[in-house]
Order: C-alpha cells, then sequence, then structure tokens
C-alpha cells in the first residue's frame, strides 16, 4: 500500500516545529529531539505498520513534552492516530518517576498493537541512544532521572508486554537493543 507522504510530512513539520529547541539526554553534542521522533516513525514504516501509526509515532511526544493537545491531533489527523498518541502519554508528570512509569506500564498491558509498535519502537531507540552514548565513551546513565538497574528492569517489563502481541521481528529489534543496554 502506498503511502500518505504528504500527511506524514505534515506530521514530521508539526513535530520539528514542536521539538524546535528540545534536544536529547545525550551529552557531548546536542542531537535535535525531532530525530527521535522521526526514528520511531521511520521503524514503524519499515515494519510495515500503516501511515496512521507512522504518523503517531513521529507525534507521540508531543502532548507529553510539548503541550501540544490531543485534541488538536484529532484535528489535523485524525481520531486514530490522536487515540494512539494519547495512550502513549504519560497522563501525569507530577508523579515521582517511578510511579509515572509503573502506571504506564500497567497502562500498557491491555493496549492493542498499535499502541504497543509504538511504545515499542520509542524504547527500542532509546535504547539504541544509551548504547551510542556508550560507544562514544560517556557515562549513558548520567543524564537519565535513574541508573542503569531501574532503567533495565523498565525495559524489561516492557518486553514481557510487548512479547504478548507484537510480531517477531520487531520483538528481535527490541531483544538485540535491550541485550546492548544489558551488557555496558
Amino acid at each position: 500500500m502506498p503511502r500518505d507522504h504528504d500527511r506524514i510530512t505534515r506530521a514530521l513539520e508539526v513535530a520539528a516545529i514542536r521539538h524546535e529547541k528540545q534536544y536529547r539526554k545525550t551529552p557531548g553534542t546536542p542531537v535535535p529531539y525531532v530525530t527521535h521522533v522521526a526514528a520511531v516513525g521511520m521503524m514503524l514504516a519499515d515494519h510495515g505498520y500503516p501511515d496512521d501509526v507512522v504518523i503517531a509515532g513521529i507525534l507521540h511526544d508531543t502532548v507529553e513534552d510539548t503541550g501540544l493537545t490531543v485534541g488538536e491531533i484529532r484535528a489535523g489527523f485524525g481520531d486514530r492516530v490522536a487515540r494512539i498518541v494519547d495512550a502513549c502519554t504519560e497522563q501525569d508528570k507530577s508523579l515521582p518517576w517511578e510511579e509515572r512509569k509503573r502506571l504506564y506500564i500497567e497502562h500498557l498491558r491491555d493496549a492493542p498493537e498499535e499502541i504497543l509498535a509504538v511504545s515499542c519502537c520509542d524504547k527500542i531507540h532509546n535504547l539504541r541512544s544509551i548504547a551510542r552514548t556508550a560507544e562514544q565513551g560517556h557515562d549513558p546513565w548520567a543524564s537519565l532521572k535513574r541508573g542503569k538497574a531501574p532503567q533495565v528492569e523498565r525495559f524489561e517489563a516492557m518486553l514481557a508486554i510487548f512479547e504478548r502481541s507484537l510480531p517477531e521481528d520487531l520483538l528481535a529489534a527490541y531483544r538485540s537493543a535491550l541485550d546492548a543496554v544489558r551488557g555496558l
């Protein structure tokens, strides 16, 4: 099925504008945050997910990190994209880190595949970024809110959820990225 490149490009433009002054939590050269959401979208496309899921991957952090509303996403990209983005958004950033992550994982337990796929690709890219930071000679845990053990534990809990319904090729990518981080 051909991709709707205009719609995907529009999502990339929204993400680039909304994340304009944001950077990844990596030491060394600042990496624009939009590279993360673009990578998530590309991964979803590479794994054959439909445009709405790809677009949700591109926009998955806009509500949580930029103030864009679910209603604005719905108006610009439709109900399905808005529903996926909303499901991938931590609902209460005022809670402590551990509680936010626990609630997010609990929320994913009954989520449909398209929501799990966006979350999985998000986490794959995060894991790869952690490994790349270490490969560049930096401490990958220094810029994160928690150290290695709680981070790996969280990624392992998510793997158990992803294994229930995601395709093996996506799970293989997740396991590979997680194994690289476990080995740090």
